[in-house]
C-alpha cells in the first residue's frame, strides 16, 4: 500500500537520523580504539601492568591528547610546530597519492567491467574474472612486492629503469603504489558492476532491446550503463574503501612517508617526540576517513536507490 507523502517524508527523514546516529557512535567509538591501543604500552611501560596508577595514567594520558587536539596542539609547545609540519606534509603525500590512484582506477573498472560484459570478449571472460578474484584475494602488500620483484629482474637483466622500487615522488616513484592501489580498487569496481549488471540483463526492457538489434557495446553503453548509475555512486565509495584499507601497508613497505607510514612510526621509548604525536594523529585521521567512506557509501547508495527507500519507507 501505498503511503501518504507526509509520512514516507517522515520515514525517509528517521532513517536518516537513525544513520547519523549510527555514524556518529562509530566514527567515536573507533578513535577511542585507536587511543586506547596507542597509549597502552607506553603508559603501562611507565608505570608497570600490576601498578594502580598505570590506569589512571592511561586514562589520563588519552583525556590530555584529546583535550589538546580540541585546542590545536599536537605536543608540547617546543615541538607544536614541528609536528604539524610533519603532518600536514604527510596528509599532502597520502592524499596525492590516493588521488592519482582514484583516478587510474575507475577508467580502468569501468574498461575491466566492459570486457566482462562484452559478448566479443567472451572466450576471455572466465580468465578476466579469475584475474579479479585473484587480486582481490592477494593482500596489498603481497602484490606491490611481486610487482616490485619483477620490476627489479627487469632491471636487472635489460637495464632499463622503468620505475623505482622504493622511495618518494611525484614522478615515476608513482608507478609502484599508485598501480597497486588503483589495480585492487579497479578489481572492487569491476566485481560489483559486474554482479549489478548481471541483475540488469535479466530485465525485460534489455532482452526488448536485444530483439531490436542492439548489442555489444552499444547495448552496454545506450541501456546497461545509465542503469548502472545508482549502483555506481555506493561502488565508488567501497572502492575509495578498499584504497583506504590498503594504504598503510602500501606506504610502509614502498617507504611512502604518507600518514600510513608515519602511523606506525611510534616510539614508546620517547613519549613527547613530535613523530609519536604525528602518529596517532595520523591513525586517527586514517580511522575516521575508513569509517565515513564505509558509511557514506551505505546512506548514499540506500538513498539514491528508489527501491531501497521503499523498503526503508
Amino acid at each position: 500500500m501505498n503511503q501518504p507523502p507526509s509520512n514516507r517524508v517522515g520515514s525517509a527523514g528517521r532513517g536518516l537520523w537513525r544513520e547519523g546516529f549510527v555514524l556518529g557512535a562509530t566514527l567515536v567509538l573507533s578513535v577511542l580504539l585507536v587511543a586506547l591501543v596507542v597509549f597502552a604500552p607506553a603508559s603501562f611501560n611507565n608505570y608497570g601492568y600490576n601498578n594502580p596508577g598505570g590506569v589512571r595514567g592511561y586514562t589520563q594520558a588519552i583525556a590530555e591528547y584529546f583535550a589538546n587536539l580540541l585546542r590545536g596542539q599536537l605536543t608540547t609547545a617546543r615541538g607544536n610546530a614541528q609536528a604539524w609540519r610533519l603532518l600536514l606534509e604527510s596528509a599532502r603525500r597520502t592524499l596525492g597519492l590516493l588521488g592519482v590512484s582514484l583516478l587510474a582506477a575507475i577508467p580502468l573498472g569501468l574498461a575491466w567491467t566492459g570486457l566482462i560484459a562484452s559478448p566479443r570478449w567472451r572466450r576471455l571472460r572466465p580468465a578476466l574474472l579469475a584475474l579479479n578474484t585473484l587480486v582481490l584475494s592477494l593482500p596489498a602488500v603481497a602484490i606491490l612486492l611481486l610487482s616490485a620483484e619483477m620490476v627489479a629482474n627487469f632491471t636487472f637483466r635489460t637495464g632499463i629503469q622503468l620505475t623505482y622500487v622504493q622511495g618518494y615522488g611525484f614522478d615515476r616513484h608513482l608507478i609502484l603504489p599508485a598501480g597497486t592501489l588503483a589495480l585492487r580498487g579497479a578489481a572492487a569496481m569491476a566485481y560489483a558492476l559486474a554482479i549489478a549488471q548481471e541483475d540488469i540483463l535479466r530485465q525485460e526492457w534489455i532482452r526488448a532491446a536485444r530483439a531490436r538489434g542492439l548489442g555489444g557495446l552499444q547495448l552496454w553503453w545506450r541501456h546497461i550503463m545509465p542503469a548502472l548509475r545508482l549502483p555506481t555512486v555506493g561502488i565508488l565509495l567501497s572502492m575509495l574503501r578498499q584504497m583506504v584499507s590498503s594504504i598503510i601497508i602500501v606506504e610502509y613497505v614502498y617507504g611512502w612517508n604518507g600518514m600510513g607510514r608515519r602511523m606506525l612510526d611510534y616510539d614508546v621509548s620517547a613519549i613527547n617526540r613530535p613523530e609519536n604525536a604525528v602518529a596517532l594523529t595520523s591513525a586517527v585521521i586514517l580511522v575516521t576517513l575508513f569509517v565515513l567512506v564505509d558509511s557514506l557509501g551505505r546512506i548514499a547508495l540506500r538513498y539514491a536507490d528508489p527501491r531501497l527507500r521503499e523498503r526503508e519507507s
